[in-house]
């Protein structure tokens, strides 16, 4: 595999590309091409069409780069679609793909109280950030929840035969 550089307008979408990219999305690529440049290439085929990367191609044209590394790959017609379409599938959690919810909490946890811009790039905003910590908390109570101890006082109806009882729990 042979990684090289093209200039940017020598690329195209694929008109085939079935994948779409939110603006967040965008801005979430383009974060990580700014901090951390290009860390894997994108594939497009002979034609110069990419096959898959087509979000890191248009962060690269928003940010105004003139080159980005690609490799070529020697797929064509419906082997070309279907490969395009499973290297985006592999991602998904519709395949098993997923999150260890524990672990990625800690990370961005860690990350946040190192440099808060870094953790930004990850994707995650801060109310994510914020449901995944607590998630692994449990669920808790609201605010206007009154505790209780086992001595709490009963007095309840049975709604099907009418019986009527009272008193403490405990």
């Amino acid at each position: 595999m042979d990684i090289i550089s093209m200039k940017l307008a020598d690329l195209t979408t694929d008109p085939a590309n079935v994948r779409l990219h939110s603006p967040r999305n965008i801005e979430t690529i383009k974060g990580s091409l700014k901090r951390f440049g290009q860390q894997k290439p994108i594939v497009v085929d002979a034609q110069g069409v990419c096959v898959a990367g087509s979000g890191t191609l248009q962060a690269a044209k928003e940010l105004g780069w003139e080159s980005i590394d690609v490799v070529r790959t020697e797929l064509k017609d419906s082997e070309r679609i279907a490969y395009a379409i499973a290297d985006n599938r592999a991602g998904s959690e519709a395949v098993g793909s997923e999150w260890d919810d524990a672990a990625l909490a800690r990370v961005l946890e860690s990350l946040k109280v190192e440099d808060e811009e870094l953790a930004r790039l990850t994707g995650f905003d801060d109310a994510e950030l914020k449901a995944l910590v607590d998630g692994l908390q449990g669920p808790t109570a609201p605010p206007d929840f009154k505790e209780v101890d086992e001595n709490i006082e009963v007095n309840s109806q049975c709604p099907k035969c009418g019986f009527r009882w009272q008193g403490k729990s405990g």
